[in-house]
């Protein structure tokens, strides 16, 4: 049935592979060091969706996580590990450009409940009904963004219907699998 879904939506390319444990350990390295995680779960499997060159999904049933290129973010529908990032809450004027894949600009930030610093993850939320729809890097520290008036302040790196977020609905990907 995945061979189906990969060959009707997929790149004809796409490699799925179970990680080896030396892998697995380096991956939670990775995610201590950038603080996705805080502690050292036991994972016993993780499994690889290798999107293309520079786009790879990591599934496990504690997270679904993708790195593209050299930035390793998790997946918008991973609520848990999303709780552990910084949250911005942009304007409702903003979220047709964010969910294009524009990048967050000073002027649609409505408000800024947590501290971060300058190149830290982020999860953006929308201020109506407060969902959240990007995930993003800062370029900015919480505290110069406060003096900003204007100018591009959070690089989008993943948003609600770009292609990572269909190839997770495709693949049919949950924190279960």
């Amino acid at each position: 049935m995945i061979t189906l879904i990969i060959s009707k939506i997929m790149a004809p390319t796409m490699k799925i592979k179970f990680l080896s444990k030396r892998e697995i350990n380096s991956l939670v390295e990775k995610l201590i060091a950038i603080s996705l995680i805080s502690d050292t779960p036991k994972i016993k499997q993780i499994k690889s969706f290798e999107l293309n060159d520079e786009i790879e999904i990591f599934s496990s049933s504690n997270f679904i996580l993708v790195r593209n290129q050299d930035e390793l973010f998790p997946f918008l529908q991973d609520s848990d590990t999303i709780s552990s990032l910084p949250k911005i809450v942009v304007d409702k004027g903003a979220i047709p450009f964010v969910c294009k894949g524009a990048n967050i600009m000073r002027p649609g930030i409505k408000e800024l409940p947590d501290n971060f610093s300058k190149g830290d993850l982020v999860v953006i939320s929308e201020e109506v009904h407060d969902q959240n729809i990007a995930i993003g890097k800062t370029l900015n520290s919480s505290e110069e963004l406060l003096v900003l008036d204007k100018g591009m302040v959070i690089q989008n790196l993943h948003f609600v219907g770009d292609y990572v977020w269909n190839s997770c609905k495709e693949l049919n990907l949950s924190l279960n699998d």
